[in-house]
């Protein structure tokens, strides 16, 4: 028996999958990954409050800006006392 003689004389309905929904179904996890990235890049960026913090911030400069680092230390230092 084919499927045509079984649907006993109704047509029979071909179901394809709707391309929408399962393209919508494959890309959800890269959007939420784009959506996560995008809050995280704009979070604004903490900054050192405490005299610290200022010297831990310098510590790791120093090797890329030796001067700020500096003026940071110097700044910091003169917080303390």
């Amino acid at each position: 028996m084919s499927i045509t003689s079984m649907s006993y004389g109704h047509p029979h309905r071909v179901s394809l999958p709707n391309i929408g929904h399962s393209l919508a179904l494959a890309t959800a996890p890269l959007t939420a990954l784009m959506r996560r990235c995008s809050s995280w890049l704009e979070a604004p960026a903490r900054e050192p409050k405490t005299a610290q913090e200022v010297l831990a911030y310098a510590r790791r400069i120093e090797s890329s800006d030796p001067g700020l680092a500096s003026d940071l230390r110097g700044a910091a230092m003169r917080d303390i006392d």
